[in-house]
């Protein structure tokens, strides 16, 4: 009895017409229950719901949802591609409709990712030697620069990495020296690392475990600067205050950077140098890196032989895979006797390959 018919108009108003022809030999009788003016009348608007009554309703319902499928059909075909993949992504599809639904093993090699995660497996170790600091001197040596290099290629690569920088020490000094002396090491690595010029300018101020920076520094750094150029000093450093070599690289090295001229390493001077022996290319990690550092002293020597032996003098760096570490440093930080510590043979245990020293040059 009901013929309806749709009508879309503009973007979001559909009139739903009811043409409901009742032939009733002059009752004029419009369809039992009309509600709007026909058997089949009814207006949506906004939303896309069309409310019919009478005998029409059905009729009129189901246009209505053919209608509205035709504009959905409509927007999807116009909508940008990135809600396209977003939306087919939802539907367990790929943007060109295929079934895009996770494999049972694709979702196990997430779930054991996101599990390394949360657990902060060490699967990779870094290492500066003996060999990378002078003795009972926290001061990173040039030597060092390629291990640097190598701990910021892996940062730069895998940013949800978090670096737990251990300090150790031989066996000469007392224990309270040697924790202290570890401490400042694993320090210096992390502002070398950062490009922290204030806490490496601390190491030239009194009261530090290690021997105080001075003019034995000065000249290590002015015999690696600049970087790829030829050395403001190139006789072997000394550390002597009035050696004329020196004296006239200071000068050098002042002119260069605009500095008052007077041949000596006052702080402006230092403050200086330190920055520039920080920008080696390649040794700055991103300002995000997630850094911890931890001193063991000499509670952990690799050469259990000969306690004093140089290669127990080092720093250890484990590049956990997650934000957390496992187990906690503070397990390790305790004292007392570590000859037996689990915590170090956990991390060591997890460690699947090792950060290799990137040898380029600057």
């Amino acid at each position: 009895m009901g013929l309806g018919t749709i009508l879309a108009v503009g973007a979001g108003a559909a009139v739903a017409v009811g043409i409901g022809v009742a032939i009733a030999e002059g009752l004029g009788l419009i369809g039992g229950g009309a509600a709007a003016g026909g058997a089949g009348v009814a207006g949506a608007a906004g939303s896309g719901v069309a409310g019919v009554a009478g005998e029409g309703a059905e009729a009129a319902g189901s246009a209505a949802n053919s209608a509205g499928s035709g504009a959905e059909g409509v927007d999807r075909a116009n909508e940008a591609p990135d809600s396209k993949a977003e939306r087919s992504t939802k539907e367990g599809k790929n943007e060109d409709g295929k079934d895009g639904k996770e494999s049972d093993e694709d979702r196990k090699k997430r779930e054991e990712e996101e599990a390394k995660k949360k657990e902060g497996t060490a699967s990779q170790k870094g290492q500066f030697s003996g060999v990378h600091f002078d003795s009972d001197k926290a001061f990173p040596l040039p030597e060092a620069l390629p291990m640097f290099r190598g701990l910021v290629n892996l940062a730069e690569a895998e940013p949800h990495r978090t670096f737990l920088i251990v300090g150790h020490a031989d066996a000469r000094g007392t224990h309270d020296h040697n924790m202290s002396v570890t401490e400042e090491r694993a320090a210096a690595v992390a502002a070398y690392l950062l490009n922290d010029v204030e806490a490496f300018y601390g190491f030239y101020q009194a009261g530090t475990a290690t021997k105080t920076w001075g003019a034995n520094e000065d000249q290590l750094m002015l015999k690696a600067l600049p970087f790829g150029k030829p050395a403001y000093l190139t006789a072997r450093a000394d550390g002597s205050v009035s050696w004329p070599e020196y004296q006239h690289a200071v000068r050098t090295f002042q002119k260069a950077k605009s500095l008052p001229i007077d041949g000596l390493c006052g702080e402006q001077t230092r403050r200086a140098l330190i920055e520039e022996y920080m920008q080696a290319e390649g040794t700055t990690a991103p300002a995000d890196t997630k850094i911890v550092q931890l001193a063991c002293g000499a509670r952990h020597p690799v050469n259990t032989s000969d306690a004093t032996a140089a290669e127990n003098r080092r720093v250890d760096v484990y590049a956990f895979e997650g934000g957390k570490i496992h187990p906690d440093p503070e397990e390790c930080a305790k004292d007392g006797d570590h000859a037996e510590c689990e915590v170090i043979k956990k991390w060591e245990a997890a460690v699947k390959g090792l950060i290799e020293p990137d040898g380029s040059t600057s």
